[in-house]
């Protein structure tokens, strides 16, 4: 007899993949240059990830930026 409550707990782990966008992504959902939101990351303005010399953004990233007033620069 196999005991359920062993694959019961894996059943219950939400798929935990987050999708990460690059600079140009972000910057084209953002509405504003790679530049602008390159310097936007040195300030501290948005927050992000990095993977060596890249910034990383997912989607809690973008929405807190959106929702704290940011708007887009050219």
């Amino acid at each position: 007899m196999v005991n359920q409550n062993v694959y019961s707990d894996k059943a219950n782990i939400k798929d935990t993949k987050m999708t990460f966008y690059s600079t140009k992504e972000a910057a084209e959902i953002l509405h504003m240059s790679r530049e602008v939101l390159t310097r936007k990351c040195r300030n501290g303005e948005i927050t992000f990830k990095r993977s060596g010399r890249k910034y990383l953004f997912n989607d809690e990233d973008i929405n807190n930026y959106l929702s704290s007033g940011g708007a887009g620069e050219i």
